[in-house]
């Protein structure tokens, strides 16, 4: 029991980048997506978003945009423009008005949250669309789950000795 106890901070490792699930529908497009964060807080108190896979509707997610500040889109699109900061903060509201900022093979969707709600903007489009059903969960990390194994083991152990015992 005590090899059990002295070896369980082996499994847990160092500290990682966080990796959350993410799922949102904006009208008729459901998107999935996995996002990565960086380990560390960064100048606004969340954490910096440093890669997404996944897909919005049926097209695949292409990769973060790098906060650069402000994006302007074409002319020809009207002049809107997104602006976004690609922070997760670790309480609910998640994100804040400038949001997450990414490109689904050449579709450019800013997801933010702004007066009490979720919002999806599609650069380009004139609309901020609704979301509904929006869930973030974070991945648990292999070294927790490993922790969480042996923890299982060592109550396992635990019972059945004090079953034998009472026999």
């Amino acid at each position: 029991m005590a090899a059990l106890i002295a070896a369980a901070p082996i499994g847990t490792g160092i500290a990682q980048a966080g990796t959350y699930d993410l799922s949102f529908t904006s009208g008729t497009t459901t998107t999935t997506a996995t996002l990565t964060t960086a380990n560390s807080l960064n100048s606004l108190g969340g954490y910096s978003v440093t890669g997404i896979t996944g897909t919005f509707g049926s097209t695949p997610i292409t990769g973060i945009v790098a906060p650069s500040g402000t994006v302007t889109d074409s002319p020809s699109q009207n002049g809107y423009y997104a602006s976004y900061d690609n922070t997760l903060f670790a309480t609910s509201p998640y994100f804040d008005l400038y949001g997450l900022f990414f490109d689904a093979s050449g579709t450019d969707v800013n997801l933010f949250y702004q007066s009490g709600s979720y919002a999806q903007f599609i650069l380009g489009d004139t609309v901020n669309t609704p979301v509904t059903g929006f869930t973030l969960t974070a991945v648990p990390e292999p070294g927790s789950l490993l922790l969480l194994g042996t923890g299982i083991i060592a109550l396992g152990l635990v019972v059945r000795r004090r079953q034998t015992r009472q026999v």
